[in-house]
C-alpha cells in the first residue's frame, strides 16, 4: 500500500520530524495552500501520486531522525 508520506508532493506540516500531518502540494485550495493530509493515508487511488526518488544514505534528509521513516514502516529505496 502506498501512503501520502511516500509521495514527493507531501510536505511535513512543522519542523517537528515526528509530525503525522502535512500538506499535499499536488492539490491546492483556493488560497494556494496544500490540502492537509496524514502521512498514513492511503494514496493508491490518488491520480497525482509521485513516488519519492531518492536513495537512503547515512546523511540523507537531515531534517528527519535517522530511523524515523523506517520505524514508521516506510520503504527505503
Amino acid at each position: 500500500m502506498v501512503r501520502c508520506g511516500d509521495c514527493a508532493d507531501f510536505l511535513v506540516q512543522s519542523a517537528n520530524s515526528a509530525a503525522n500531518t502535512g500538506f499535499c502540494k499536488a492539490f491546492l485550495d483556493e488560497d494556494g495552500l496544500g490540502t492537509e493530509k496524514d502521512i498514513y493515508m492511503d494514496a493508491s487511488k490518488c491520480p497525482k501520486f509521485t513516488a519519492m526518488n531518492r536513495v537512503r544514505t547515512n546523511v540523507s534528509e537531515f531534517t528527519w531522525e535517522p530511523n524515523l521513516r523506517m520505524a514508521r514502516g516506510f520503504d527505503e529505496k
